[in-house]
């Protein structure tokens, strides 16, 4: 048995005699855990984590991030009919196929935005 997995038996052993032990008395686990100088928070999650209430990954160390590649359609747009409006270090690509209420709303944005800066 490795080093590792015998302080985590230990642990798993004192933890189960001490969540018996606080059944056993007529204290809240509030006054039993300040009286056996425990945290709460290691009091609730030994208790989880000995009932099986955590998920198996949480048990021994956090969840990694992982990323999850998302398709992206990409339209292929020609050169002619677009025009490049700059405003400062904004810039702002616009098709002729862009719809007028979405150019409206945009330059209304860039409008506030810039009264604020």
């Amino acid at each position: 048995m490795s080093s590792t997995n015998e302080k985590q038996q230990k642990s798993l052993a004192r933890w189960r005699n001490l969540i018996a032990q606080c059944r056993a008395c007529n204290l809240t686990v509030a006054e039993f855990c300040r009286q056996q100088n425990l945290s709460r928070h290691a009091y609730y999650y030994w208790h989880k984590r000995i009932e099986g209430k955590l998920p198996a990954d949480r048990k021994t160390k956090p969840a990694a991030a992982s990323f999850v590649p998302l398709p992206v359609a990409v339209e292929s747009l020609p050169d002619a009919g677009l025009i490049t409006l700059r405003l400062g270090r904004v810039s702002l690509d616009v098709y002729e196929n862009t719809p007028e209420d979405l150019l409206v709303k945009t330059l209304l944005a860039l409008k506030k935005v810039q009264a604020r800066c």
